[in-house]
């Protein structure tokens, strides 16, 4: 990186020669050589100031990119915490789900995608998280519930997407109600045709069953409640 100490020497210097320039007495050196010597200092230093600009620039980027990476990390050994179905580290997944809310909107993805854990049930700690980050951004929280809550196909399991309408409803993300019609629309079927699109709507693990089938029944219809639905 080119010192700025020796840019404003140089300066200083050109200053010097410009006014030795302006009061020599005349030469043979006519104005358009005293002219051309002047620009060529002066082109030197401001090309200087320009690389110094832009190592400074570059310097600030490498910094950046190094923070990313830093913070990815970080995030990484975050998930690999949160992830863990074992129950005697019910604390350790909610240290680190609240340390990655920290992180804020960048946050929401990876843990609305941790809304299940494998071998675990009901991921309350990933939910705190949630509940974390909505306190700074609800509105991008909310996003991300409806959009989990709208996903076409098996994208989810459905302890994921109870926890999805939970949390909806409690956040007060008016922008899913229409989701969460679609929801009751299927959950309200007679019982073997719901448990039939229900199979077709969410992944197969954990089982989807008629204890399944009620408490995604009770957590639609909570949250529609509070949504200001009847």
């Amino acid at each position: 990186m080119v010192d700025l100490t020796a840019v404003v020497d140089a300066l200083g210097r050109i200053e010097q020669k410009l006014v030795a320039i302006a009061t020599t007495p005349p030469s043979h050196k006519d104005f358009w050589d005293k002219l051309g010597a002047a620009s060529s200092l002066v082109t030197g230093v401001l090309l200087a100031v320009v690389a110094w600009f832009l190592s400074g620039r570059v310097e600030q980027q490498l910094k950046a990119r190094e923070a990313e990476i830093t913070q990815g990390a970080a995030v990484k050994d975050l998930l690999v915490s949160i992830s863990s179905s074992d129950p005697a580290r019910s604390g350790e997944r909610r240290a680190a789900a609240l340390a990655l809310a920290a992180f804020g909107e960048g946050a929401v993805g990876p843990l609305v995608s941790s809304l299940y854990v494998p071998g675990l049930g009901r991921a309350d700690s990933v939910e705190d998280g949630i509940r974390q980050v909505a306190l700074r951004r609800p509105e991008v929280v909310c996003g991300a519930l409806g959009s989990m809550l709208e996903a076409p196909g098996p994208s989810w399991p459905w302890t994921a997407e109870r926890a999805a309408a939970e949390l909806a409803g409690e956040l007060g993300c008016r922008g899913a109600l229409p989701s969460l019609d679609r929801w009751r629309e299927l959950l309200a079927a007679p019982s073997a045709q719901a448990l039939a699109a229900l199979a077709e709507r969410v992944r197969p693990e954990p089982p989807v069953t008629e204890a399944a089938l009620l408490e995604l029944r009770g957590a639609v219809g909570d949250a529609r409640k509070r949504l200001g639905r009847r």
